[in-house]
């Protein structure tokens, strides 16, 4: 792993080689804080096309990546990831999901049972690190 301090703002990104997950690619990441926008060009050698893929690569110190908290829950609480950036908000993502048809409860309904229990909006994703050993 390289040895690069931690990110303090948006900007130190630069310093760093992202992971890219499901979704995410080599542009602009935008960031948001007491009313500041700021948005970041980063770059990246991995993409994988799974959201434990890129939570594994992060865990195994190849960098950062991005992913919501209920996501890599188990990583954070046995010290195995750590959250930077945690007073900047990324911008929101759309998400969708797709059911067969079925007689079973509205797909609105099947959704929000899917994501619960879910984290507060003020702790949505952010980047994840691997703790320094």
């Amino acid at each position: 792993m390289r040895t690069v301090p931690l990110p303090e703002s948006p900007s130190d990104l630069a310093a760093h080689v992202v992971i890219f997950g499901p979704g995410l690619g080599p542009y602009a990441w935008s960031f948001a804080k007491s009313g500041l926008r700021l948005s970041v060009r980063v770059e990246g050698k991995l993409s994988v096309d799974s959201n434990e893929a890129a939570i594994a690569a992060a865990v195994a110190g190849l960098d950062l990546t991005v992913t919501s908290l209920w996501a890599c829950r188990a990583e954070l609480e046995r010290g195995d990831l750590v959250r930077v950036l945690p007073d900047w908000a990324m911008e929101p993502i759309d998400l969708h999901a797709i059911f067969p048809a079925a007689r079973t409860p509205k797909p609105s309904a099947r959704f929000r049972q899917l994501f619960r229990p879910r984290a507060p909006a003020s702790e949505g994703g952010g980047l994840k690190r691997p703790v320094s050993r």
